[in-house]
């Protein structure tokens, strides 16, 4: 067949499949949506690639990389922490093409480059807890660490509940639910009462912490269908 008579999207779907899913099963990844892969590390953090396609039919794409802990509440996957993989080698977002076979080839050989020499290595430093508390905790991760303060401290409250540091969870939580007050919007003060509560949670001790923590890790895999 002549490839003017193939659509573009096939050539996407070949080399998504020859460059991105195949290579990285080695290191754990599976495939989790069409045009997602992730893993699940042993300290229940959800890291993920996703190919995200130009909405407006240009035939190019840019590839975002995130990282979600599963013990914090998730009712959809957010893209924070994390980033678009250009900067992580240009400094600067990239988009590549898949307009014809040799150019979606050429595509995804670069970004399989990228994610092996730079990717990888962020995945491994934010593969467990004290991993992610560094980087919420690092002023220099602005591009990385979520943008919004309000879910930035409640994330980090969580984080730290994770490894025991009960004080520095309280004052996480109670920085969150601050900034989630300032906010007029029916989200937001549900929010805030969620921090409510998990602070009293907190006052409770260990036990009640583990038991929210593990519950909070099996609802958002059902909502993320990672519970399979």
């Amino acid at each position: 067949m002549a490839e003017k008579n193939i659509h573009p999207d096939s050539y996407f779907k070949k080399s998504l499949t020859k460059w991105i899913v195949k290579p990285l099963r080695e290191y754990d990844f599976f495939r989790y949506k069409t045009a997602f892969v992730g893993r699940v590390t042993n300290d229940s953090i959800f890291q993920f690639i996703n190919l995200q396609k130009d909405a407006y039919g240009g035939k190019t794409f840019t590839v975002n990389v995130g990282v979600r802990p599963l013990f914090i509440p998730h009712d959809y996957l957010s893209l924070q922490p994390g980033q678009r993989i250009g900067y992580f080698k240009y400094g600067a977002d990239k988009w590549w093409s898949f307009k014809t076979e040799d150019r979606a080839d050429h595509s995804f050989i670069e970004v399989n480059h990228i994610i092996n020499d730079y990717v990888l290595e962020w995945f491994e430093q934010t593969s467990e807890t004290n991993g992610l508390i560094n980087l919420y905790t690092d002023s220099t991760q602005e591009r990385i660490i979520p943008t919004s303060l309000n879910w930035r401290f409640f994330d980090l409250g969580h984080l730290y509940a994770r490894q025991k540091q009960y004080g520095n969870a309280i004052d996480a939580m109670e920085t969150a639910q601050k900034y989630f007050r300032l906010q007029p919007f029916a989200w937001c003060t549900e929010a805030s009462e969620k921090c409510g509560e998990f602070i009293g949670i907190l006052n409770k001790g260990e036990s009640e912490v583990d038991d929210y923590l593990k519950n909070s890790e099996r609802i958002s895999k059902i909502n993320l269908g990672l519970d399979k």
